[in-house]
């Protein structure tokens, strides 16, 4: 489906699992790619044709944003649910120690990979961890790709926050040969090392995740302000969209 002109796909969180599951287990020749989207990352889509492009040519996009799912029920697609990025990541993992697929783990700060590496195995026993490297490199440095083909990955998980992780992604999937699956995750290997913290439960079921994350960190604010911006688009497209329906019947009768 496309919101606000910007691709997402229509499944539940099973779903998703399901999908990305059976790539962990092909054998092709091509990294797939899934984009976790929230609100951010669609209002930027919308003005930037370069990373709108790379959500297109992505193998999945799950709807990782409660306001994703509201805009989907106001413009008449009613996604089913919020798929966060990270419980869809653990989801993986799971699946990887399960199946005995490897996974590497690339981004956060130097130190934060290898803490999520050994939170994980402390987890986790069994799970196959093949490499872990940092997010703070030169965009075109060509080692960090050397060091993911060499280890090979069934599941290459990437925190280095958006648009750079779908961007570093796209451009390099074709040379990461062995890879099945690449995933863009953000902050959520600071918060497997626990470095940082999820919202409460009560706050991730009211879609309120983007407030406990402005409230620990105040310099997001500029940031959020994409956020009414995006509120105010979708409840004028979804008063367009009666209007238009509205149109047609009195034509029609």
């Amino acid at each position: 489906m496309k919101i606000l002109g910007v691709r997402v796909d229509e499944l539940n969180r099973v779903a998703a699992l399901e999908v990305a599951g059976k790539w962990l287990e092909e054998d092709l020749a091509r990294c797939r790619q899934v984009i976790t989207i929230n609100t951010e990352m669609l209002m930027r889509a919308r003005k930037d044709p370069a990373f709108r492009s790379i959500i297109e040519r992505a193998d999945l996009v799950i709807p990782d944003g409660s306001g994703i799912v509201w805009a989907s029920h106001l413009l008449g697609f009613a996604l089913e649910e919020r798929i966060a990025g990270i419980d869809l990541l653990l989801d993986l993992l799971g699946l990887c120690k399960t199946t005995g697929k490897s996974v590497y783990l690339l981004g956060g700060r130097p130190g934060v990979a290898e803490k999520a590496a050994a939170k994980l195995g402390a987890e986790r026993p069994g799970l196959r961890i093949c490499g872990v490297h940092h997010g703070y490199f030169p965009e075109r440095d060509e080692s960090v790709v050397e060091l993911v083909r060499s280890a090979a990955p069934d599941l290459l998980v990437v925190g280095m926050g958006s648009p750079r992780q779908e961007s570093w992604i796209a451009v390099n999937r074709r040379r990461l040969e062995g890879v099945r699956v690449a995933i863009g995750v953000g902050g959520a290997l600071d918060v497997i090392a626990g470095i940082a913290d999820r919202a409460p439960a009560w706050m991730q079921s009211r879609g309120l995740e983007w407030l406990y994350r402005l409230l620990r960190q105040p310099s997001r604010a500029p940031r959020m302000l994409v956020l009414p911006k995006f509120a105010l688009i979708v409840l004028l497209k979804s008063l367009t969209n009666r209007r238009d329906v509205g149109a047609d019947q009195v034509q029609k009768n």
